[in-house]
């Protein structure tokens, strides 16, 4: 699949990037490299680690369209997706200021899953509130 995902013109990911638990759009298209690194990110329920061996390569925090930041943790900073922050997404090792590496497997491609993401996952209070506020105010303009 990674070299699917993979623009063989630029050699940079040929589709955006979703998150894998909520759907919301993490990175767009062009933007990382794809390289071979070793990169291990912790399961946030648990005290174990995952090891990927594919991974992006983002250089610069502001090339990424939704992402958390965590504080450092030794001499790594751990990255979640801001929408839903439910698993560690990447890693930027702090002593190579820099490039993120986000690996192959913790993310998707498909802009239709992530459409069916996004529809399964439950709006928090605040959201639905707005939603209904907005929904009450579009129907009381359409009948004056």
């Amino acid at each position: 699949m990674s070299g699917e995902t993979v623009d063989p013109a630029t050699g940079k990911n040929a589709f955006p990037l979703f998150c894998r638990r909520c759907g919301c759009k993490i990175m767009s298209e062009q933007i990382a490299t794809l390289e071979e690194k070793q990169v291990a990110l912790p399961l946030l329920k648990e005290s174990e680690t995952t090891e990927y061996g594919t991974v992006w390569v983002v250089k610069n925090l502001h090339d990424f369209d939704n992402v958390g930041v965590a504080r450092p943790a030794g001499n790594k900073k751990f990255l979640t997706c801001a929408d839903c922050e439910e698993e560690v997404i990447g890693v930027q090792f702090i002593d190579q200021p820099g490039p993120f590496y986000v690996p192959h497997d913790v993310v998707i491609y498909d802009l239709e899953e992530s459409k069916r993401l996004k529809q399964q996952r439950p709006r928090d209070d605040f959201t639905a509130n707005i939603m209904r506020a907005l929904q009450a105010q579009s129907s009381s303009s359409t009948q004056q």
